[in-house]
């Protein structure tokens, strides 16, 4: 899914993150810095593939393959080839 660094080529997501990046240099509260932390789990929710987003998990993100098998759609694939491809189907 991802063609260049962090996304930066991605015509929706690029811009976004050079917005949080900007958001981020001009920070002044606690509020601020919640409104920004909102953004940002939703700007990389679409292509969190990790559970980077998974609240639970902070701030130790082990690696699961199930998140890879909840997410077929965010790859561009079916539940049933990623099952085929993990070796669980």
């Amino acid at each position: 899914m991802a063609d260049s660094f962090l996304l930066c080529r991605d015509r929706e997501f690029g811009p976004q993150l050079d917005h949080l990046c900007e958001m981020a240099g001009k920070i002044r509260s606690d509020q601020e810095a919640a409104d920004l932390k909102s953004r940002l789990l939703s700007a990389i929710a679409p292509y969190d593939l990790a559970g980077l987003t998974d609240s639970k998990r902070d701030p130790w993100y082990p690696a699961r393959g199930e998140d890879i098998l909840r997410n077929p759609h965010k790859l561009g694939a079916t539940p049933a080839e990623l099952a085929a491809f993990s070796g669980t189907g």
